[in-house]
Parts: structure tokens; sequence; C-alpha cells
């Protein structure tokens, strides 16, 4: 019992004002849970082969599980509240001022450090994959964690896609000391908030009176500052009429439960059902403090704790997700997609939930000390150190060799890229394969062999010479009628022998020719397969070309269709708003817009792969300069 206290007092949030309010952490996680079961469902969805609907949004269940991003916009109006309290505590109770600069620094320090370490683990991984071109990489890495993203590329940071809020974050981070002074420094309480509720009602109009936000202001401040501000007015309740306590009650648990339907189903950029959604999210937020049995259900410890590490959650999970569901979706019963997808809950989440609380205890909890930097670095300094030596590995990676032929990539204007002629690519290819070079270096040894064997006839040839010198005594003996005499006498010897001589051997005679001929044939075996060497590469080269020409082409097309998909939701969302078109008929055009964005995304991985393939078979730039 003791060892589990202690594990969850180490999981357990640090707060800067040291003050934890369970019920915040709580909401964390209802706002938490619903994005990591709709990421689930949509990774799944594509990798499952059980029976499933043709749309996810045909499914009256899929469709619910897949407005979790509802989700986010509780967390915007979670961190209202949480930034706008320590200054209404200074301008409501009188407590001490909070610096501008302890503020910016705290801000910073808690949430930079995760961040920045997440967003390049992540961009080390699809560099390392292979997914994305280095430059290409680099620009929307850079983007990310400079935190304009959205603005710059109009567009999901490819990086970890979720990372949008996050920009929308900081947008609201740097104004909320000034809104908070704006709106706390308003002594009367009704006139504060009944101006607050009417400014609400001024900004959704303004969203909604001019048709479809682009991009650039829905993913910003502008487009979700509603959501924050809902924040404000909860720290106002919270402080002031729930300051000696809160009364109950059970309609709260009902309204609760109303609330975050009503959510899910009001979701729109249309005026009437945009103003339902903000005040569903104000029940949800109130009955959090006012109900009781769901009070009681977002205090439970483990509950309050997942969510205090739902920042962690929140920038692991999709990673993590996108890289088990292929995996896990082979752990199948039957065809029944709506079982499998609860044996994925089954085994995904609590993968979630334990890496999420290993990377919250190493990462992430340190940078909550309240005296962070000074003690916070002094204890962790072997983190700081990988995480040094990891961005340094990044760094190096840019100016790898490797990479030198990366640099005219330009993936955002598809139809501007050009291959070089494939004659000439042809011609570049032979040139440079490694196969002719070695079939090559054969030929000339053949040669050889071939000059050598045409003077074997020098080997029949000889010529010898030999020499005799030297001095001896002999005995001579000479007879007669007298009788024999002996006389000794000394004698000496030289003389030379020169010789020359041909050797000639039938099968010498018989074979020269024959072993003459066999190189020969060896030789033409070795020009017949250097010729089909050429003859393959260009097959194989003329192969790849059309596939990555096509490749490019289907790009185009996917950037061209994007295109067109985005006029006609804009067209759709000006008649969804005037009434004239059905809602379930808008839903199927924003899942088939997404589908589109998807499509064109993997269009362009499948792009940058051939070209990469067809670089490396050349041995040389591809592209037109």
């Amino acid at each position: 019992m003791l060892q589990r206290l202690s594990q969850l007092q180490q999981l357990l949030k640090r707060t800067s004002s040291g003050a934890w309010i369970p019920e915040i952490d709580g909401l964390r996680f209802i706002a938490i849970l619903p994005v990591v079961l709709q990421h689930l469902l949509e990774r799944f969805y594509r990798a499952t082969d059980a029976i499933k609907p043709d749309v996810l949004t045909d499914d009256s269940l899929a469709y619910f599980i897949s407005r979790g991003t509802v989700g986010v916009f509780l967390f915007f109006a979670i961190s209202g509240f949480v930034l706008a309290l320590p200054f209404a505590r200074h301008a409501v109770q009188g407590t001490p001022r909070i610096p501008l600069k302890q503020y910016f620094l705290r801000r910073l320090t808690r949430i930079e450090p995760p961040y920045l370490f997440w967003m390049t683990i992540f961009a080390l991984v699809l560099l390392v994959k292979g997914d994305y071109l280095l430059p290409d990489l680099f620009k929307h890495w850079l983007a990310s964690i400079t935190y304009t993203h959205n603005l710059i590329f109009k567009d999901y940071t490819r990086i970890n896609p979720v990372a949008w809020s996050l920009e929308v974050e900081i947008q609201f981070y740097l104004i909320a000391p000034l809104l908070a002074f704006l709106y706390f420094r308003i002594q009367h309480k009704m006139t504060r908030r009944i101006g607050l509720l009417l400014g609400l009602v001024g900004v959704i109009a303004l969203q909604t009176g001019f048709g479809l936000m682009p991009f650039q202001v829905r993913t910003s401040l502008a487009g979700q500052i509603q959501h924050f501000m809902i924040g404000f007015l909860l720290v106002d309740f919270y402080l002031t009429d729930w300051k000696d306590g809160v009364t109950k009650s059970m309609i709260w648990d009902l309204l609760a439960l109303g609330a975050f339907v009503t959510m899910c189903y009001t979701w729109s950029g249309v005026f009437s059902l945009n103003l339902l959604f903000t005040l569903a999210l104000l029940t949800l937020f109130i009955a959090a403090f006012r109900s009781v049995y769901f009070r009681a259900l977002i205090s439970q410890p483990w509950i309050a704790i997942t969510g205090g590490m739902c920042y962690t959650i929140y920038l692991t999970h999709l990673p993590l997700l996108q890289a088990l569901t292929p995996l896990t979706s082979t752990f199948a019963v039957g065809h029944n997609f709506w079982m499998n997808y609860l044996i994925q809950l089954a085994i995904l989440l609590p993968i979630v939930w334990g890496t999420s609380a290993m990377f919250y205890l190493a990462i992430e909890k340190p940078f909550m000390q309240r005296r962070f930097p000074k003690l916070s670095i002094k204890l962790n300094t072997k983190r700081l150190r990988q995480l040094a030596a990891v961005l340094v590995l990044f760094a190096f990676s840019f100016v790898h060799p490797l990479h030198a032929q990366q640099e005219n990539f330009d993936f955002s204007q598809p139809q501007a890229l050009k291959l070089r002629p494939v004659a000439e690519l042809s011609d570049i290819a032979i040139q440079n394969a490694p196969e002719l070079k070695a079939k090559q270096v054969d030929l000339e040894k053949q040669a050889l062999v071939i000059s050598i064997q045409r003077r074997s006839w020098a080997d029949l040839l000889a010529l010898s010479m030999g020499g005799i010198y030297g001095n001896g005594s002999a005995l001579d003996a000479n007879s007669d009628a007298f009788g024999t005499r002996y006389l000794i006498t000394d004698r000496k010897t030289s003389g030379l022998n020169v010789s020359f001589s041909v050797k000639i051997t039938g099968g010498d005679l018989l074979t020269r020719g024959q072993r003459v001929q066999l190189q020969r044939l060896q030789v033409d075996r070795l020009l017949e397969e250097q010729e089909s060497l050429k003859l393959q590469i260009r097959s194989a080269l003329i192969a790849m070309y059309f596939q990555t020409q096509q490749a490019l082409q289907i790009l185009s097309f996917k950037a061209q269709s994007v295109e067109n998909m985005r006029f006609t939701l804009e067209i759709a969302e000006k008649y969804f708003k005037e009434g004239n078109y059905k809602p379930d008929e808008y839903s199927v055009l924003l899942e088939k817009s997404n589908t589109a964005n998807e499509l064109y995304m993997q269009a362009q991985v499948e792009a940058k792969k051939q070209i990469l393939l067809l670089r490396e078979f050349v041995g040389a730039e591809v592209l037109v300069k």
C-alpha cells in the first residue's frame, strides 16, 4: 500500500503555485480521452481487415468518436482558467502581483523543453524512415518549434499534426496577462461577466459572419479565443461565488453528460450551433465543480493523475498509435469492426498510458519545479546532455554528405517538378553502373590473355650453351721390342658448345588455334553480357522513370484535387450556414476533404520515394534544375 502511494506521489502533478486543483486535472482527462479515442479509431480504420463502413461518418458511433477534437477546445478553456487564476487572485483577493518576467519565464520553461524534445525526436524518426527529404523536413521542423507552422504553411505540421493547438496556446499565453488585467480591473462582477458574455457572442458572430474561416485563422487565437475566455469566467466564479464552498447537485451530473454530447454534435461553423457549443462547454466546466458523481469521478487519483500527464500524452500518443496500430490490428476476433476496436483499446491504451507516464517522469515533470531553471538543471544534467546529443545529431544530419543531392526538392509546387530526358538519364546510368565497369575490367583482362596466347609459340624455342675447362695428368704406356715404358704428362682441356633447338609438339600445333578461339569466345560472351546489362539498365531505368513520372502526375492531380475540394468546401459552408445544405451531406464532404488531404500527403511521400530511387539508380540528379 505504501509503495502504491509512493508511486502515485511520483506521478502527482506539481503546479507553479503549489496549489493543485484535482477537478482541473480531471477535466484534462476528459479532454485527452476523446482525442486519443478519435486518433486510434482513424488509424485502426485504415489498418484493419474487419468489415467497416465506407465512410466513418456513416456510422453513428464512429461519428461520435470522430468528434474528439472537442477535447482540444476543452483544453483551451482549461488553459484560460489556469493562466487567469494567479492574476485574478491578485485582483480579487489582493495576493502578491505576478511579475511578467516570472510569468513568461515560467511558461517558457514549462512548455518549451518537452515540446522541443519531442518534435526533434519525431522529426529524426521521419528523417531516418525516409518519409521526407531533409530540406523539406527542416522547414517544417523550424516552423513547428517556433509555433508558426499554421501561419506559414497553412496546414498541420507533418512532424506531429496535433501541435496545431499548441500554436494557439502560445498566442494566448502572450496576451493572457493583458486580458486578465482588463477583465478583472472591472470591480462589479456582474458587469464584467455580462461584458464577457456579450464579447463572446460578438467574437462568434465575427467568426461565422464572414463565411468559412481560412485555415490560418481557424487555427489561431482569433478562431478559438471564446474557448479560452470560458476559463476566465470560471475563474471569476471560483474566486468569488465559490470561495466559501460550492453547492453540489446531481442535476449537474445530468447537465455534464448532456453538455459533452451537445459539444460533439454542435461543433460547427454555424453561428447558432457555435453559441450552443460554447454554452455546453461552460456547462461542462461548471459541472466539474458543482456535480456530485461527475466531480467524484474526475477527482479519482488515477483520473486526475492521467489528466496531469496530458501534455506528454498529447505530444506522444499520435506517433505511438501510428507506429503500433498496423501491428496490433492483426490481433482480431472475427470481422466485427467494433469488437476489434475494443481489442485495440485494451491493448493500446495501457501502452499509451505506460509510456506517457515514463516520459512524463523523465522529461516533463523535471521542468515543473518551481525553482526551475536552477534546481532542474542541477538535478537533470544527464537528461539535458542526452537532449543536447540528440540535437547535435540532428544538426549533423543537415550537413552530412548523404544529403548533398537533396537541395533542389520543392514539393510545394508539384507542377514545377520535371524529370530530365530519359535518354540522357539512361546514358548517365550506363556510365555510372558498377556492373558495367566490372565487365569492362574483365574484357581488358581477356584481351591481355589473348595477346599472351598468341605468343605461346616462343615456349617451343630453346637456346643452350655449354663449355669445359680443366687441368689433369695422364699416364701413357708405350710398348715395343724392348718392353713397356710409362710416361706421365700434364694436360689442359677447354671447349665451348652452343646449340639452338626447336620443339615441335603435336598437341601444341593442334590446339593453339582452339585456345585462342576459346579466349575470343570469352570476349564475345563478355561483350554480350555487357550489352545485356546495358539493355537491363535501360529497361529498369525506363520503368522507374515512368513510375516516377506517374508519381509526379498523381501528386499534381492530388494537389489540384485538394484545391478543388477546398473551393467546394467553401461553397458548401456558405450554403450550410444558410440552411440549404444538409448536415449529414456536409459531414460527408468534410470527410472527403480530409481524405483528399491525406491522399495528397501520401502522394508526396510516394513521389519523394520514387525520385530518390531513380536518383540512386542513375547516380546523378534526375530533376531539371
